[in-house]
């Protein structure tokens, strides 16, 4: 699929893609998701088979959508991005990733003057305090 879009010229959303994905495998780990037992019940194999690896999944995806946004020069979204990954190493305690990610993220907002995602990073960063 990637081959497609980059063929195409379609970076952006082949990033945007990714960056959704991400946020799927992350819904799945967190723990205030809401549990539905009748979709559980029909969705056991599935789940039993990718929850465990959620979190490897959805970074990856957020990998990728940062390292396409970076070649394409979407400052916006790579923060966003970036944003999403910092909040997955925040839901797994990995703070000292999260902290660096913050502030990495901090920068790109103040850089593209994205006010609303700079101070949803800021408050996140005192979090980890």
């Amino acid at each position: 699929m990637q081959t497609e879009y980059f063929k195409n010229g379609q970076k952006y959303y082949f990033s945007a893609g990714e960056y959704l994905l991400g946020n799927i495998y992350t819904q799945m780990i967190q723990s205030e998701t809401p549990k539905n037992f009748k979709v559980i019940d029909k969705n056991i194999g599935y789940l039993m088979k990718t929850i465990p690896f959620a979190a490897k999944k959805a970074k990856s995806h957020y990998r990728e959508a940062i390292k396409t946004a970076q070649e394409i020069g979407a400052k916006g979204f790579l923060g966003q991005s970036y944003l999403a990954l910092v909040f997955l190493y925040n839901l797994k305690k990995r703070n000292d990733e999260a902290r660096h990610y913050f502030l990495e993220t901090i920068s790109i907002f103040e850089d593209c003057e994205a006010y609303v995602f700079l101070e949803k990073a800021k408050k996140g960063l005192e979090s980890l305090s």
